[in-house]
Parts: C-alpha cells; structure tokens; sequence
C-alpha cells in the first residue's frame, strides 16, 4: 500500500495494513445475476514477525497465508 501512496503519506501509513477488494457475484448462470465489489482492510503478517532467520521467514510466509477476517465496505452496487 505504501507503494501507490504520495511520499507524504507513505509515512504514517503502517507497512502491514493493507486494503483487500474482493468481488462476489450470485446467480451466475442467470439473466438476473448480481454482482458486488468489496473493499476491506488486511494485513500482511510478513511485515509483523521481525527477524531474518530461516525459521522467522518460513513462520512469515505461512502466516501471510492466513487472512483475519475484517469487516468489508460494499461498494458496488451502492456503498453499504
């Protein structure tokens, strides 16, 4: 997230917090199918476990695997 943030914000934004979109559509094969866009937040435990070492690494890449659920935004079709 810090990447696509003006420099000066990229300062006060934390290296684990980054945002999620997700997409969930219902009634797929129908004429009256319903699509919906999400957006939440989600962190990346890589930036949380400090360390180099080779077992810290492989704990870091197992846990960014796990997500925690996070409360989602639908913002489309309309912001709920």
């Amino acid at each position: 997230m810090r990447n696509l943030l003006p420099k000066s914000a990229s300062t006060w934004w934390s290296g684990f917090l980054c945002l999620s979109i997700g997409v969930s559509v219902r009634d797929r094969y129908s004429l009256n199918r319903c699509l919906a866009v999400f957006l939440a937040p989600d962190l990346d435990l890589t930036e949380i476990v400090p360390g180099d070492s080779s077992l810290l690494r492989t704990t870091r890449e197992f846990l960014n695997f796990i997500h925690l659920p996070f409360p989602a935004v639908r913002i489309s079709p309309g912001v709920v």
